[in-house]
């Protein structure tokens, strides 16, 4: 009897073993660790990896989501390394925060540049799985134009219609497939023969005759498309710098969705600040929007001023003055504004846009000089995050701990209050007073110290 028991839970032991299944093999996560990273990773294949660390708490968020696309996505493999135990391999891909996304195919790495949410993972799955271009139709192409507003900026090649733009072969079309290439999972790449343009855009159908093959830039329907000759080779403007500064719409919206998007670039960003309710905000977008249009230099951008309050008060933003830009450098911590006696004076005598050339500009010549360098929340967060690595490496606790000081901190920016409120305006009076207050009495000490010469 006893023999029968110690068998039977030998064959259920067996049935358990052969049954259980580590957690990665479940989820179709494979864990990825230095010995088999290379191995695993195969350039034939295209994986999507996760590097991450088990005191992150974005982490465990983005875990059964990742864990879904992983069930779902056949064409794809799935990967997950931990930044504690493969500290060697995560140096390598230069891996500085978590949870961060990458894709590898063909010995090529990209970076995942966007919220990490089930739908802008799996669109960026399926992007990374398209040819580099795609082809457009006429219909499309006039549907785009006839648009109201976007929130998609689209890059077409036109070409002659002897051309095949697929044909790797052709120089001209190899650059804009590498570059092309390298903007994929962030910005989608098109092509359309010229004379398909038609009725829609004739004046390109003539410059692609002349000139050849272009590459145009729809950031916004309302607003003519920029193009750029591949003929070019002399231009000033090399292609992949004209790509770059055309992958965004003329105006996107800066909240929790975009933010990576708008800062993965080391330009400054010029924020316009709104109160979505003021009957005047969407004049002043489109005054923003023109000058976006015409300004290459930085990111153009629009943030709601009223919900984000907390964010854009560190710039002195005040509610009385939620129409105004900022501008903002991110990698260097700092922002510029309009001096404060120039917003007083030439209220009356200058327009708004003339306004925002005046601040662009200033910023550019160094006559407006930065301010905020380490201060407010969006010093604590840059801090907080080249410190994480580092720490984590040495003391994990401590680095648990500002790893949640730092989600804190963000999601008090986008997703916390003060908003602005009745109360604020009293705040601001109090500031104003004190400031005049303080203004006076260096008036008084000045002339008292010209009593004393004169005597």
């Amino acid at each position: 009897m006893k023999s029968q028991i110690v068998f039977s839970y030998f064959l259920f032991s067996l049935v358990v073993l052969f049954c259980v299944k580590t957690e990665s093999e479940i989820e179709n996560v494979i864990e990825l660790t230095e010995e088999n990273f290379d191995f695993e990773v195969d350039e034939n294949e295209k994986w999507f990896i996760k590097f991450y660390t088990d005191w992150c708490g974005h982490c465990k968020k983005l875990k059964p989501i990742f864990s879904k696309l992983a069930d779902e996505e056949s064409a794809i493999n799935f990967g997950s390394v931990n930044c504690e135990k493969q500290k060697n391999l995560c140096k390598k891909y230069k891996i500085r925060g978590y949870p961060t996304l990458k894709f590898f195919s063909s010995s090529q790495v990209w970076d995942y540049h966007d919220a990490p949410t089930e739908k802008n993972m799996r669109e960026f799955c399926e992007a990374m799985t398209m040819p580099a271009i795609l082809p457009m139709t006429k219909a499309e192409i006039k549907k785009i134009s006839t648009q109201t507003e976007s929130t998609e900026s689209y890059i077409i090649a036109l070409f002659p219609e002897s051309d095949d733009p697929t044909d790797e072969s052709n120089e001209v079309y190899q650059e804009i497939h590498q570059i092309a290439n390298k903007a994929r999972g962030f910005s989608k790449f098109y092509y359309l023969a010229a004379n398909e343009v038609k009725g829609v855009y004739d004046n390109f159908v003539d410059i692609v005759s002349e000139s050849g093959p272009i590459l145009i830039s729809i950031r916004d329907p309302n607003y003519s498309p920029s193009y750029f000759k591949l003929s070019d080779a002399d231009s000033e403007t090399s292609l992949e710098e004209w790509v770059d500064a055309n992958l965004l719409p003329l105006l996107p919206e800066f909240n929790q969705e975009t933010y990576i998007k708008i800062t993965r670039s080391k330009k400054l960003i010029a924020l316009a600040v709104i109160d979505p309710d003021n009957e005047e905000a969407n004049d002043y977008l489109e005054i923003v929007k023109k000058v976006s249009s015409q300004e290459s230099r930085l990111v153009f951008s629009w943030i709601n001023g009223v919900e984000h309050f907390n964010y854009v008060s560190q710039f002195k933003v005040k509610q009385k003055n939620l129409q105004q830009v900022v501008v903002i450098d991110f990698e260097n911590e700092k922002y510029f504004r309009l001096p404060k006696e120039e917003d007083q004076e030439e209220a009356e005598t200058l327009s708004e846009q003339e306004k925002i050339t005046k601040l662009i500009d200033g910023v550019f010549s160094g006559e407006i000089k930065a301010q905020g360098k380490g201060a407010g929340l969006i010093g604590m967060i840059m801090h907080i995050f080249h410190v994480i690595p580092n720490l984590a490496k040495q003391k994990p606790i401590y680095a648990a701990i500002f790893a949640a000081i730092l989600i804190f901190l963000i999601a008090s920016l986008f997703w916390s209050g003060p908003k602005a409120t009745e109360e604020t305006p009293e705040k601001e009076k109090k500031e104003e007073k004190e400031e005049k207050g303080g203004k006076e009495e260096e008036k008084e000490k000045n002339k008292d110290k010209e009593k004393k010469k004169d005597k």
